[in-house]
């Protein structure tokens, strides 16, 4: 019955992977299928290697034929309509991200920008991140080397250039002044409630027909004489527009808040409208994919290409992704880091990208999300479970492989003797099936469990033997006992360690005397509990199940 079970699940890995069946990815179907063969590992990983090279024999013609007597509903594949990238056929390919400075990015970020890389990466392409820092009065200063950090994680190191626009206001100031002498601009001086009501009513403020002459003259009085607020420069467009969002939009404002890069060298600030059209054009981006509440933005932009008479960039956009019961807002996480109640960027309660970094997450378990839910405009509602439980299975498809599997017992634990226990000494594999041995173990009588024994029942040590009262029963698995599988260490050589769950708390407990050969930054599974990766020395964090 095993060999018949082992036997079904290599021949559909080998079909699946052009014949070749991988003894790595059998052993989890087997166990999920069986978990009470857990105890027999080493055996049925024996039997997994002698099978997989006799199938691996046969051609794929000879594999299917036999699991099609077998089971052939493994033959059956879930049709998944793949959410294929676009072909932009463009040559010279450039795009770009452009995040705010006013925290480090986050899962709806990785989403963006993941696209953007796949995109560009499938044409040839050169993506730049823009740090879109014209607003003094909402940045974190950390935020500008937390951005390059992440954005080269989630992209392998893909990024061209990491352009800061605060570095780049005099190439703005010479575009404003050349619309200002096209006649396209103004320098509006009007009270601001006032100038607002009229472009609402869809009429001309005084300013607007004012000479070139004297636009530029209002212009360089924005750098001396005018305060905040007493004047805007303002695009021409249609006065009348049916969007009133259209009429006259504004483009450069004054502030005197001190910028964290700048300091207070700079008063007259380009809003985004007008630094995006402008850097777009400059760094030669000739494709774009935004959030879709930029369509109108695209339009107002449109204005200083056909006025410069600039080729703009085809423009693709994507849905939001709204969750029902987890905020994703930098101003609310610095509020909580400021107030305490968070550690920093990458404390593991927040969905931001230092946290997810920190805990163990891999960027293509990100870019794998990103991929399946593709270039589309459909707004998504999903909440914080049902998110992590998508990251979570790209995740574990990309660990499972390389984490090695030790024991690991958390507080509250007991010390317990095992009444005619053997002594045994015995070695378990890394991971079973292709890194065999690593662990060893010498046991007497006395263990520490997590478990709370009930009377009577049987339980199975896992790898071990079977128990009783807390007494030796026999050492065979034995599927009429209806064992519960444990795990356990021996009270000799265990190491202690911590280990911070989701919740920022930190759990103690203790490991086998195998997990001091853990390096930092390694993913390791424990056992019948979760993936986790070492922070430091016997020290972990939660990663998932």
């Amino acid at each position: 019955m095993e060999k018949e079970l082992i036997l079904k699940y290599v021949l559909q890995n080998a079909i699946n992977y052009n014949g070749k069946a991988n003894p790595g990815a059998i052993i989890g179907k087997v166990l999920q299928e069986k978990p009470n063969l857990k105890p027999k590992i080493k055996e049925i990983s024996k039997e997994i290697n002698k099978i997989v090279q006799d199938i691996n024999k046969l051609n794929i013609e000879e594999q299917r034929t036999q699991l099609l007597s077998l089971d052939p509903k493994l033959l059956e594949k879930k049709e998944v309509k793949k959410k294929e990238l676009p072909e932009l056929n463009i040559k010279n390919l450039v795009m770009r991200f452009e995040p705010s400075p006013s925290g480090a990015l986050h899962i709806g970020h990785a989403y963006v920008l993941g696209l953007i890389h796949l995109v560009c990466k499938k044409n040839n392409g050169k993506l730049i991140v823009r740090i879109g820092d014209t607003n003094p009065g909402n940045i974190v200063k950390e935020a500008y080397d937390l951005i390059k950090e992440d954005a080269n994680w989630l992209t392998n190191n893909s990024i061209d250039s990491f352009p800061i626009q605060s570095e780049r206001l005099e190439i703005y100031y010479k575009y404003a002044k050349k619309v200002l002498e096209l006649g396209k601009a103004y320098i509006c001086t009007c009270d601001p409630e006032d100038a607002r009501s009229k472009i609402n009513s869809g009429k001309a403020c005084p300013c607007r027909n004012l000479e070139a002459k004297e636009q530029l003259e209002r212009w360089k009085l924005m750098f001396s004489k005018y305060k905040p607020g007493d004047a805007v420069l303002r695009i021409k467009t249609d006065i009348e527009h049916k969007n009133p969002a259209m009429r006259d939009w504004p483009a450069f404002r004054i502030s005197e808040k001190e910028h964290v890069k700048t300091k207070n060298k700079f008063r007259v600030w380009p809003l985004m409208n007008f630094a995006v059209t402008i850097d777009d054009h400059e760094m030669k981006v000739n494709v774009t994919i935004r959030a879709k509440e930029h369509r109108d933005n695209e339009k107002r932009q449109k204005y200083l290409y056909d006025y410069f008479k600039w080729e703009s960039p085809k423009c693709l956009y994507v849905g939001r992704i709204n969750f029902s019961d987890m905020k994703v807002s930098a101003s609310l996480a610095k509020r909580m880091i400021k107030e305490k109640r968070r550690t920093d960027w990458d404390d593991i309660r927040l969905p931001f990208l230092p946290a997810l970094r920190k805990r163990g997450y891999q960027p293509n378990a990100l870019l794998k999300f990103a991929e399946e839910i593709g270039l589309s405009e459909a707004d998504k509602v999903t909440n914080k479970k049902e998110f992590f439980k998508s990251i979570n299975s790209f995740n574990r498809d990309l660990v499972d492989e390389t984490s090695d599997r030790y024991f690991l017992i958390l507080e509250p634990y007991k010390k317990l003797e095992i009444k005619n226990a053997p002594k045994k000494n015995i070695q378990l594999d890394l991971y079973p099936g292709v890194r065999l041995g690593g662990r060893k173990f010498y046991t007497e009588s006395e263990f520490y469990f997590e478990e709370k024994f009930k009377k009577d029942q049987v339980y199975r040590l896992m790898h071990l033997y079977n128990i009783k009262n807390r007494e030796f029963l026999s050492e065979e698995q034995d599927e009429r006992l209806s064992a519960k599988m444990i795990h356990w260490l021996p009270t000799k050589n265990a190491i202690e360690i911590e280990v911070l769950q989701e919740n920022n708390k930190i759990t103690k407990g203790l490991a086998e005397e195998s997990i001091k050969k853990v390096k930092k930054g390694d993913i390791i599974q424990a056992e019948r509990f979760a993936f986790l990766k070492c922070l430091d020395n016997n020290k972990f964090i939660y990663l998932h199940k």
